[in-house]
């Protein structure tokens, strides 16, 4: 990108960070990830705590859903402050609202790693049970204490009331397999929870008459949206899924969770093929400058971390782990600033070719 769009970049929001340098304008897509999410709300806070950036656009799939409309409600209230202390206040409530889960820490020996939960023998049954019976048996009545949760803690009037903030939550179309966008403008406690609806927990949601699961199948995040609906030409992708693992899954385990892992990661993989193959064309004149707009890409992942951490514990709502996959969330978030700020505006930040196109396995885990 030439000077004359970072200058006309730099200059969208009139403002300037606490840093003293300009606010630049960007679009967040979140991953979903369960607990893994938590990753992201670090991510997030250390993003808000450098000022640096002006965010216009979100969108979020399931656990990523939850974060984007956590951060919209505490902008709304309280601008970059307000963003991080609603986001504390969501985790925390997710960590008090599993405090009697079958997959609490307290209900096991201190000597097992609820990281890596593939020995937990309530998880073990728990799988047993999603091959024989749905939820629609074992919860007859659709408990959902999500709901709850979601209920009280936003306020959607708030919510639909925000003007200038763009925001799109990811679901599938359980009869169709298509993939369902809600916006900011209209959203509800039930469009949030159908964004996050894992088909072997909960029920499917209805809205309006249709039932929708998880997003995670079919847009996980959906950039496309970020492109057609905000300005900024710069867009973050944080990622949770893990791309490369260091080893051939040999156990039913591993194969199962890699299976899940391949799948989520899946649509991302080819929004980015195709974000690069224009991009690429764009750079040869084949595509006129002009006639698409030009993206600047961004990746923030840790895949040595997740590497570490087995796919089943995002299904651990205990404080501990969720804190410290926020400080380590933290930690990437600052690195990641410190090292591409002045990327944003200008180019991508990351090798789209390298991390999501080419075929050999040998990419580096960043």
């Amino acid at each position: 990108m030439a000077a004359s769009e970072e200058k006309k970049q730099t200059q969208q929001t009139g403002n300037v960070g606490d840093k003293g340098q300009p606010r630049k304008k960007i679009a967040i897509a979140l991953q979903g990830g369960g607990s893994h999410g938590a990753f992201t709300w670090g991510v997030l806070d250390s993003l808000l705590e450098d000022g640096r950036l002006d965010i216009e656009g979100l969108s979020g799939t399931s656990a990523g859903g939850m974060n984007a409309v956590a951060l919209a409600q505490g902008l709304l209230r309280g601008g970059l402050e307000g963003g991080r202390q609603e986001m504390r206040r969501f985790w925390q409530k997710i960590a008090d609202g599993g405090l009697f889960s079958p997959y609490h820490r307290a209900f096991f020996p201190q000597s097992l790693d609820m990281r890596t939960p593939q020995f937990d023998p309530f998880r073990f049954f728990s799988s047993l049970m999603q091959n024989v019976f749905s939820p629609y048996q074992t919860n007859p009545l659709n408990i959902n204490i999500l709901r709850d949760m979601v209920e009280a803690f936003f306020d959607f009037e708030l919510l639909r009331s925000a003007k200038e903030l763009k925001l799109f939550l990811c679901a599938t179309h359980v009869n169709t397999g298509k993939l369902k966008l809600f916006t900011l403008d209209t959203l509800t406690p039930q469009k949030m929870l159908a964004s996050a609806c894992l088909p072997f927990l909960f029920h499917a949601v209805e809205v309006d008459g249709e039932n929708y699961w998880d997003g995670g199948f079919v847009g996980n995040p959906a950039i496309y949206p970020l492109i057609y609906s905000c300005d900024t030409p710069d867009i973050m992708v944080i990622q949770l899924t893990v791309m490369n693992r260091k080893r051939l899954p040999l156990t039913a385990h591993e194969v199962i969770e890699r299976h899940k892992e391949i799948t989520y990661n899946a649509c991302l993989m080819r929004e980015m093929r195709m974000i690069d193959f224009v991009g690429d064309l764009m750079q040869k004149g084949i595509i006129q400058e002009g006639t698409m707009k030009r993206l600047n890409m961004h990746l923030v992942r840790n895949e040595s971390l997740f590497n570490d951490l087995d796919l089943s514990s995002a299904l651990n709502p205990d404080w501990g782990f969720i804190h410290f996959l926020f400080e380590e969330g933290r930690k990437s978030g600052k690195a990641w600033i410190e090292k591409n700020y002045d990327a944003i505006g200008r180019c991508h930040s990351t090798n789209l070719h390298k991390e999501f196109v080419a075929e050999s396995a040998d990419t580096a885990m960043s």
